[in-house]
């Protein structure tokens, strides 16, 4: 009898082992290049817009700024950050419609929506339409209504252009005449 437990002991142990050290099913998410190729084109096309449309004395400054932010997102779009697939277009897609029926006025912002695979919770509108949503964000809500929440929040900043009025007043702070006699002084 002890023979008997000591064999179906280990012959179900050897078993349980074996099926655990089975790999785990696991297919990872297959980006959209072409769409993340487009995504990225339009994202320079509006860097070109912005910046020839910059006026006044600090234009270069401004310019610089601007390019730097491209040199962020195109930085983002090198490192493979974002996930664009089917499944993940159509989530953000149906929400989106909803919001942007609800606000028409949102719908001519020219807006790309965009999930990273930032494991830290944030979300961030760029300035030129492009607005930021990190996986980690999203691992963090608790409903849907707060994911509209945060997607409003920053559509919100881009509505109100906060993001391009901000470098404008960093710029011209920077370079005002006051504050240039202060450090020299």
């Amino acid at each position: 009898m002890r023979l008997l437990f000591c064999f179906l002991f280990f012959a179900f142990s050897n078993l349980f082992i074996a099926s655990a050290q089975q790999p785990a099913s696991y297919t990872p998410l297959k980006d959209d290049s072409l769409r993340l190729d487009s995504i990225r084109k339009t994202i320079k096309d509006n860097y070109r817009r912005d910046s020839a449309s910059i006026k006044g004395e600090n234009k270069k400054y401004t310019i610089e700024m601007y390019r730097a932010r491209l040199d962020f997102i195109n930085e983002m779009f090198t490192d493979k950050e974002f996930i664009y697939t089917e499944e993940t277009n159509q989530y953000l897609n149906t929400i989106v419609s909803e919001i942007f029926k609800n606000n028409p006025e949102l719908k001519n912002l020219g807006t790309h929506f965009l999930f990273s695979r930032a494991y830290w919770p944030n979300a961030f509108s760029t300035g030129e339409g492009t607005i930021v949503f990190n996986i980690g964000l999203f691992t963090k809500l608790e409903n849907e209504s707060q994911v509209v929440f945060a997607l409003c929040h920053e559509l919100s900043h881009l509505y109100l252009n906060h993001s391009n009025k901000a470098v404008e007043h960093y710029i011209s702070t920077l370079y005002s005449d006051e504050l240039q006699a202060k450090i020299k002084a």
